[in-house]
C-alpha cells in the first residue's frame, strides 16, 4: 500500500479547486437573518460565505448574528449542543444510535435516539 502523505513539492502543485467540494453552501446578500439561521441549522455550519453572482462578498458567522441579535442565542446554543453530542458519540462509535431529526412519537425536532428501531426524543424515550 502506498502512503497518502504528500511531499512538500507535491503539495505545491495541488490547487485548492482540485480538492475543494464542487458544490459549496452559500447565502445571498439579500437573505434575511432568519433564512441564514435556518440554513446554518440545516447544514450544521457556524459560518456561510455570502456570494453575489459568482463573487464572494463576505462571510457571515454565528458570532455576527449574536452580536447583532443576541436573542437568537438559544437556537445556536441548541445547535452547538447537538454538534458536541454527535462528535462525542462518533468518537465512541455510537453515532448511529443518536442524531438530530424528528421524533417518530411526538413529531418534535431535535436530538433523537434509536430505540427498538424507532427514532424518538428524550421525552418519549422515558
Amino acid at each position: 500500500m502506498g502512503s497518502c502523505k504528500k511531499s512538500k513539492d507535491d503539495l505545491k502543485k495541488i490547487k485548492a479547486k482540485d480538492i475543494s467540494p464542487k458544490k459549496i453552501a452559500t447565502i445571498k446578500p439579500e437573505s434575511t437573518i432568519k433564512e441564514v439561521i435556518k440554513r446554518m441549522k440545516k447544514l450544521k455550519f457556524n459560518r456561510l460565505p455570502v456570494v453575489q453572482g459568482k463573487e464572494l462578498v463576505g462571510l457571515i458567522t454565528i458570532k455576527d448574528i449574536l452580536s447583532f441579535n443576541p436573542e437568537f442565542y438559544p437556537e445556536f446554543e441548541e445547535i452547538e449542543k447537538i454538534r458536541e453530542e454527535e462528535e462525542k458519540l462518533k468518537r465512541l462509535g455510537l453515532k448511529e444510535k443518536f442524531k438530530e431529526g424528528l421524533c417518530s412519537e411526538c413529531g418534535n425536532s431535535g436530538l433523537i435516539y434509536k430505540v427498538d428501531g424507532d427514532w424518538i426524543c428524550e421525552n418519549c424515550k422515558d
